[in-house]
């Protein structure tokens, strides 16, 4: 297992099969599933407040002005 893996924290999306999220957290990755349902807000303050790494395949969380990280 390489160091950084164990710091690296991720959000997943619901998009992202479990099975990935399962194979991450095999890995040593901090994988965590957001809950269905969502909304993207919730879901982006969330990876915000905890600090993770967003994994999602929704291409609209790449807008610059909605989804803004200071």
């Amino acid at each position: 297992m390489l160091p950084f893996k164990s710091k690296l924290k991720l959000l997943c999306d619901e998009n992202i099969p479990i099975e990935l999220i399962e194979m991450l957290n095999k890995e040593g990755f901090d994988a965590k599933r957001v809950e269905l349902g969502s909304k993207d807000r919730q879901i982006f303050d969330l990876a915000k407040s905890e600090e993770r790494v967003l994994l999602s395949s929704d291409k609209h969380f790449l807008n610059k002005i909605k989804y803004r990280i200071p």
